[in-house]
């Protein structure tokens, strides 16, 4: 019989093969090499690799951008030939038999002329969707003047579109929105990338209804999220209303509620945060809403949100109470109650059947179609308008689509080599151009700027919430007089500010959501202007990017840009001080404050 092997735990080990030990024998010696030293040939091999690496990744970035190039070149050769198509035979000096003694190439030349479309507009005259804007050639649309004339309001708002705004003609997207609202008497939700021109596809619609009215009354409330947002709109909404009977005034936090409420009283427009709106309605027994015929919601997202003292229910207990002042609802049915505004035809039946006594109108680059987050609203049959430029239409209509005229990239680095990261990005790639970085929180800012201060001198400044607004104002004076040319900012300027002149937008700490990466790079590439956003990804945050960026529609892919380990170690040493100057400045203005 075979002897039979037993293990015994207790007294011996289990009996190892030949196989398994030439195994353990190999195994041994790889690591006995891998533990040797590395010669200077072994050394050099692995920097020669590190070279190629790099020609390498710079090959491909080249290769992606000519693949792009000839991508646009080749649907712009569709455009053409799907026009040259479609445009009705006409005789043509090109059809003619080639004249004797002219040249091929000039009969190439002149046939070449005539196929070649004369205008944009003559590229886009044969499209079939019409609901795609496309900006046309500024000299073949429709003046301000023609617009307003044509929705029947006085010449007056055009001449200050043009005078004082300096718009000659609103974009497509812009007058095919506000023919619908006035066409209208729907509530409407309006989604459209960051910089496309809102304000003015709500604000024109509500100064056409109101700029007639003869008896003043708070006839028109629009709501944003931040003070700054609101000092922005107010300001807008002023200068198309001069000239014009319409009073336009603000209710923010900074200003005293005693004034607040005076200037809201004499009003019929008026601008404010939820927050003001409530105190108010709480503090006052004269100001109601009962009169309001328009409530615009910009940046709905975040308002609906969040609750700002219950700020929805409060204004629809002014603005729907009946003669007696009490909240009037019919079946249980929420908000849809009768209101002390009219006499007669102000049922219920009425109200749902003919003209809204209140109509709403939200605004945001990211608002929800979801029915839940809307009910709370009430909306009566909205009609949505949403721009959707020609990539996003080819992707997931789930996606939030991003400014066409927006570039992106990327650069992906240690977390401490974060700074130095960002410094690379100011230095080398934005050279000097008017650019907004962005961290996670005030401290965060105020941080970040003394130490960018430290190293690049007087051409870093801070925004923040903690400022007050004539702080805010004269750091944006002087960023637009191009005496300072870096802003760093928390996402208190990420909602709606539209800050001129600026170019890019640096995500040093990245946001937690896709939402807050639109609005962050959409302060840039605004009104079809160009623009770059850069973020600074952690290793650790890679899959978080990639995740936030999976959610997006970008007309071009981002561009991962190499970090310079290189330049980092020369300028190590610079940095290390100014950090350390900035530490004992932070000490010193905590010891101050404790003081």
């Amino acid at each position: 019989m075979f002897p039979v092997h037993r293990f015994d735990p207790d007294n011996a080990a289990p009996p190892i093969s030949k196989t398994k030990k030439a195994k353990v024998a190999r195994t041994a010696s790889s690591a006995d090499q891998m533990q040797q030293p590395t010669t200077n040939q072994q050394q050099s091999s692995i920097v020669d690799k590190k070279q190629l690496k790099r020609e390498k990744k710079k090959r491909t970035r080249e290769r992606m951008l000519a693949k792009r190039k000839a991508e646009d070149d080749e649907e712009l050769d569709k455009i053409k030939e799907e026009e040259s198509k479609k445009r009705p035979r006409v005789e043509s000096d090109a059809e003619k038999p080639v004249e004797a003694g002219k040249s091929l190439l000039e009969t190439f030349e002149q046939l070449r002329s005539h196929l070649q479309p004369k205008t944009a507009k003559d590229v886009n005259e044969f499209n079939d969707d019409e609901d795609e804007p496309e900006l046309l050639n500024e000299g073949k649309l429709n003046s301000v003047f023609d617009d307003c004339n044509r929705w029947a309001v006085s010449s007056v708002l055009a001449k200050n579109l043009q005078e004082n705004l300096q718009i000659s003609h609103f974009f497509p997207m812009q007058t095919n929105s506000i023919d619908k609202i006035i066409s209208c008497t729907n509530d409407v939700c309006i989604s459209s990338p960051t910089g496309s021109g809102k304000t003015l596809v709500f604000a024109v619609p509500v100064i056409c209804a109101l700029i007639n009215r003869i008896v003043k009354r708070l006839r028109a409330l629009i709501l944003l999220p931040t003070r700054d947002l609101a000092l922005q709109c107010t300001k807008v909404f002023k200068t198309l209303c001069l000239g014009t009977s319409l009073v336009v005034e603000s209710a923010t936090g900074q200003t005293s509620l005693e004034i607040n409420i005076q200037k809201a009283l004499e009003a019929d427009i008026l601008v404010a945060t939820p927050g003001r709106l409530a105190d108010l309605l709480k503090s006052s027994s004269k100001f109601t809403l009962e009169h309001l015929s328009f409530l615009v919601i910009d940046e709905a997202d975040r308002l609906l949100s969040q609750r700002y003292q219950n700020w929805l229910v409060t204004i629809y207990e002014s603005a729907y109470q009946n003669a007696d002042g009490v909240l009037k609802c019919d079946d249980q049915v929420i908000l849809r109650p009768t209101t002390k505004r009219s006499s007669t035809g102000n049922s219920l039946k009425h109200f749902r059947a003919n003209d809204p006594v209140l109509r709403k109108i939200l605004c945001s680059a990211t608002l929800t179609r979801n029915p839940q987050k809307l009910a709370a609203l009430n909306l009566r049959v909205p009609l949505h308008i949403e721009f959707s430029s020609s990539h996003h239409k080819k992707n997931s209509s789930t996606k939030i689509a991003l400014p066409e005229s927006l570039s992106s990239s990327h650069i992906i680095c240690e977390r401490e080599q974060k700074t130095m990261a960002l410094i690379q990005l100011l230095t080398d790639q934005c050279e000097n151009a008017p650019t907004l970085v962005f961290v996670s929180s005030v401290e965060a800012a105020h941080r970040l700027a003394m130490l960018l201060k430290l190293y690049l001198g007087d051409c870093v400044k801070e925004i923040s919430s903690n400022q007050s607004q004539q702080v805010k104002n004269s750091v944006l004076q002087l960023f637009h007089q191009k005496k300072i040319t870096i802003l760093i900012g928390s996402d208190v300027v990420a909602r709606g500010i539209d800050i001129p002149d600026l170019e890019n937008v640096i995500n040093y700490d990245l946001p937690n959501f896709a939402k807050g990466f639109v609005h962050r790079i959409g302060r840039v590439a605004r009104a079809g202007k160009q623009g770059h956003a850069y973020s600074i990804v952690r290793r650790d945050q890679i899959s978080k990017y990639r995740n936030v960026s999976s959610k997006l529609v970008f007309r071009n892919e981002p561009i991962q840009l190499e970090f310079d380990l290189e330049e980092a170690e020369m300028n190590q040493g610079k940095l290390d001080s100014c950090l350390e100057a900035m530490k004992e400045a932070v000490s010193r203005e905590k010891s101050n404050k404790s003081k």
